[in-house]
């Protein structure tokens, strides 16, 4: 083979080379934030609202610092960082979500956009709050965007609006959301357990998440006389 024959190939080589080492990493990295999002929410579990002290929280978010973002809210005049905020995201290079390219291969190659957060409130320096939450947003009807999430918000028994005996579980049929999960002391182990049961599969597969089964293993149970359900 030439010297040209020979360069050319080795061009081409780097061509197509390139693209596949690119999706590859991006599965990687997602595969990475799927165990971060697993290690932040066993790290949080151990948390207690109305009896945690905010330094405590922070304490145990500190190490998870440069593995995601805060969220951003404005007041008006400024942006600020909600305090005690964090989201672990899959395929960070795809953000924002209108990039073309991104947009071509997430079901085929690389998963939909994914993150998990956590947000939390303090009073008077103890953790009143925090609300855990999954969501994916991927294209449906070509233009159009769906939304889907499980979030919980565990409270501290002393914060929780009245009427409210400890556990709610709201499943809601708009493309916004599809299950929420309120409760506070008073729920049973079994509830907490099976409120934070989240698995992250929706990290790393190429199937679109749509319905609360994907986002938590074992999926909660409508029936259950302590759930509720609001048709939105």
């Amino acid at each position: 083979m030439s010297r040209g024959r020979k360069l050319v190939a080795i061009i081409f080589g780097v061509l197509l080379a390139l693209p596949i080492c690119f999706v590859s990493s991006l599965n990687v990295s997602n595969f990475y934030a799927r165990w971060q999002a697993g290690r932040l929410l066993k790290a949080l579990r151990t948390m207690q609202p109305g009896v945690t002290s905010e330094k405590e929280y922070m304490a145990a978010l500190s190490s998870f610092r440069w593995e995601g973002q805060a969220l951003r809210e404005s007041d008006g005049s400024k942006e600020f960082e909600v305090k005690g905020s964090l989201y672990i995201m899959n395929d960070p290079e795809c953000r924002p979500w209108n990039y073309s390219w991104c947009e071509a291969l997430e079901g085929r190659l690389i998963p939909y956009g994914t993150d998990f957060g956590v947000v939390p409130t303090f009073a008077n320096g103890v953790l009143n709050e925090i609300s855990f939450r999954e969501m994916q947003i991927h294209p449906i009807h070509c233009c159009e965007a769906s939304a889907t999430r499980h979030a919980v918000v565990w409270k501290g028994r002393e914060f929780s609006p009245r009427p409210f005996n400890g556990y709610s579980l709201t499943y809601a049929d708009s493309s916004v959301w599809n299950v929420s999960v309120d409760l506070d002391q008073r729920a049973s182990p079994e509830q907490l357990e099976r409120a934070l049961d989240f698995d992250f599969r929706c990290f790393t597969r190429l199937q679109p998440c749509e319905e609360a089964k994907d986002f938590l293993q074992p999926v909660p149970d409508p029936s259950n006389p302590d759930s509720s359900r609001a048709d939105h």
